[in-house]
């Protein structure tokens, strides 16, 4: 397995949530008021600016209604693991 740097992960993850997001209709200032934080919030998770936890993703992918589990299979389809 390669192991690669915590930014490439990152924006991996990033561009997951954001298209995500984007396939549910949802935008940021939606999103972020269900989350209770400010758009830029939101702005920075998709941009790679703030990082993201394994609960906050979760939580996210729960408020998009989105399966957990399938999401958490893309993700690491998508992260090589």
């Amino acid at each position: 397995m390669t192991i690669r740097h915590d930014t490439q992960d990152e924006l991996i993850v990033s561009s997951y949530l954001r298209e995500l997001r984007k396939s549910k209709g949802v935008s940021q200032e939606t999103l972020a008021s269900l989350l209770g934080e400010g758009q830029s919030v939101i702005s920075k998770y998709e941009n790679a600016q703030r990082k993201l936890t394994a609960a906050e993703f979760l939580r996210i992918v729960v408020l998009l209604e989105e399966d957990p589990q399938k999401a958490s299979e893309e993700l690491s389809r998508r992260l090589g693991l």
